[in-house]
């Protein structure tokens, strides 16, 4: 009898852009040396992956289909899933991180990370030291994630502010030192051009409707208009 575990591989990157670099390449030859070094058995049945998907945000389109497949029984108790680091499940916080490594285990599957190598079951759901590690880990992946995500947050504002400032914000918006001001009768123009939009009026009738109606605009204003929301 065949008593070979079956292995599956859950690999994340949070940006696109990742693609094009190493870090895929990364997890699959550390994955590969992990099933080689157990023996285990690699099933490519199920894609599971989450590329260009964020474990801060929650974004587990790959993983939730693993998770079904083990609820309903396509994927059996005492197989592996294997991940270079735990918060490549998850960089939430630290409850619904949790939640998501117990909804996992208690399902009889096996965590296997490839840094630091570890290997986690039902039984450490009681082992306090093991719970003290998984909380401090996904408290520190959570913290990490919160602060990258607070600082390109200020770094787009601090953009978006001197972009204005410079000369290329909307027409409806003035500036009082660095206070933007809405200028409310243009940007009742801009809310009308938009409901005239997606009623279906086109660019160049939609011009001579805002015409008849005695608002001086053009082609070009409406265009830019849609361009800039």
């Amino acid at each position: 009898m065949n008593t070979t575990i079956k292995a599956y591989s859950y690999i994340r990157f949070s940006d696109p852009k990742q693609s094009r670099g190493t870090s895929q390449d990364r997890q699959t030859e550390l994955r590969d040396k992990l099933i080689a070094k157990h023996g285990w058995q690699l099933d490519c049945t199920l894609t599971i992956n989450d590329l260009g998907r964020s474990a801060f945000k929650g974004e587990r389109k790959g993983l939730n289909a693993f998770l079904q497949a083990v609820e309903d029984g396509t994927i059996t108790p005492g197989s592996v899933l294997i991940v270079e680091k735990l918060d490549r499940l998850s960089r939430d916080d630290i409850e619904a991180a949790t939640d998501l490594f117990k909804r996992i285990v208690k399902g009889g599957i096996l965590i296997a990370t490839c840094e630091p190598e570890r290997i986690y079951q039902k039984a450490d759901l009681k082992n306090p030291f093991v719970w003290i590690e998984l909380i401090m880990y996904f408290a520190v992946a959570n913290e990490e994630s919160q602060k990258k995500s607070d600082k390109l947050k200020d770094v787009w504002d601090r953009r978006r502010k001197a972009n204005w400032k410079g000369g290329h914000s909307p027409a409806w918006i003035t500036w009082d030192g660095d206070k933007p001001i809405l200028d409310k009768a243009k940007a009742g123009t801009v809310r009308m051009i938009f409901d005239l939009t997606i009623s279906g009026l086109g660019n160049r009738l939609l011009v001579k409707r805002l015409h008849k109606m005695g608002v001086a605009t053009s082609y070009q204003w409406t265009t830019a208009c849609l361009w800039r929301h």
